[in-house]
């Protein structure tokens, strides 16, 4: 007995005679006349006739119903019934929508559900900063300057200034900036905003929060400063202004400047190797490279070092002189190499400004501007420290 029953589309005899002898099975389950054949007598090739045949009649089984509603499959091909042992749990199109419907409503609720406890713990690990007025004469010369900028590059005037701190730059690169957030949310200056943070800046375990991203976070002023941002601001800026400094802010303000300029250098040496399509992650080894150049030359020369070195890189990858493995440490050491032979030939060295013209960071601003009275970083020149000069 065949396990397939035809249902048929049309009323023409032909066809319905074509789609009986295309279908029709024997006891053991083959089937009748090869479709070769068939295809072979009508003098049209075998994709005519399976597309003959889709407009005709297709074919059902009680072995190929829809999990759902239990309505059958339609076949209209023979190769379609040699796959019926990957129909167990098949859903008809119909019902396939529902259950996608239903899997991304059952998935969504589970979301908002993971999503409610992950902003629990939130709330109860960044809670709402409600603290005294800060006390600027307590601040060190770094967290004064550190506070300044950030509240340059806040997005908000307002008292209660929710961030990003991002909105402009805070520092030349991602390492400095998370440094001064971090830093600055553990003297409880700061604080991550638990309900305005996106679930993306932080690592959870489970509802547990296990570290978070400062770059990516919220941060906001506490409201109980009882101080404006541009108040708060202005006592920063006289606080840096004053003179004389206290002792211990000499050493702090020229590791804090050599900092700065070597997150300068490393800001634009990043952008010189994305400018000529490098990939090269600038680690301790660059570090020390940039760090020795800036000990002869000033920030803007150090770049022009930097971007000479990067281009002569891409000139040589371009020749097939060096790999793309190996030309991003090859600049790095050109840094060096062509600093000291600068140095040795007495060679003027131009000053090179930010790559493209990017914007100045607030750090950078509130240092080089308001400590120096430095108009860019490109001017800056490392030199020993101003007190024992002085003295």
């Amino acid at each position: 007995m065949s396990q397939i029953e035809i249902v048929y589309l049309t009323e023409d005899p032909t066809l319905l005679d074509i789609c009986q002898r295309y279908w029709t099975q024997a006891d053991d389950g083959q089937y009748v006349e090869k479709a070769t054949a068939i295809a072979v007598e009508l003098g049209v090739t075998q994709n005519a006739l399976t597309k003959m045949l889709s407009t005709s009649c297709y074919a059902v089984s009680r072995q190929a119903i829809c999990k759902r509603c239990q309505q059958p499959m339609r076949m209209f091909t023979r190769a379609q019934w040699q796959e019926r042992s990957t129909w167990r749990g098949w859903s008809c199109p119909d019902c396939r929508d529902i259950e996608l419907v239903e899997t991304e409503v059952i998935s969504r609720a589970r979301q908002e559900e993971r999503q409610a406890a992950q902003r629990a713990a939130l709330r109860r690990d960044y809670p709402f900063l409600d603290s005294p007025p800060i006390d600027v004469d307590a601040l060190s010369f770094r967290t004064t300057a550190y506070l300044l900028s950030f509240l340059h590059s806040m997005s908000t005037t307002d008292s209660v200034s929710f961030g990003p701190a991002t909105s402009a730059p805070l520092a030349p690169t991602d390492d400095l900036k998370s440094s001064i957030l971090v830093e600055l949310g553990q003297h409880g200056l700061i604080g991550i905003h638990a309900d305005k943070t996106p679930f993306d800046a932080f690592v959870f375990d489970g509802p547990r929060v296990d570290a978070y991203y400062p770059t990516k976070a919220i941060w906001y002023l506490p409201s109980a400063s009882g101080e404006r941002v541009w108040r708060l601001a202005r006592r920063l800026d006289e606080s840096l202004q004053v003179d004389p400094w206290p002792d211990e802010w000499w050493d702090e303000a020229d590791d804090l400047l050599h900092t700065l300029a070597l997150h300068e250098c490393l800001d634009y040496f990043s952008a010189a190797l994305q400018h000529y399509d490098i990939e090269f992650n600038p680690k301790d080894k660059s570090r020390e490279n940039i760090v020795h150049a800036l000990g002869l030359y000033s920030i803007g020369q150090v770049c022009q070092h930097i971007h000479s070195a990067v281009r002569n890189a891409a000139a040589d990858l371009a020749a097939h002189k060096q790999t793309r493995g190996t030309a991003g440490s090859s600049a790095s050491a050109r840094i060096r190499y062509y600093a000291d032979n600068a140095l040795a030939k007495g060679w003027d060295i131009p000053s090179r400004q930010r790559f493209n013209n990017a914007e100045q960071s607030a750090l950078s601003k509130v240092l080089l501007g308001t400590v120096l009275k430095i108009d860019d970083a490109a001017e800056w020149n490392r030199r020993p420290n101003q007190r024992q000069t002085e003295s």
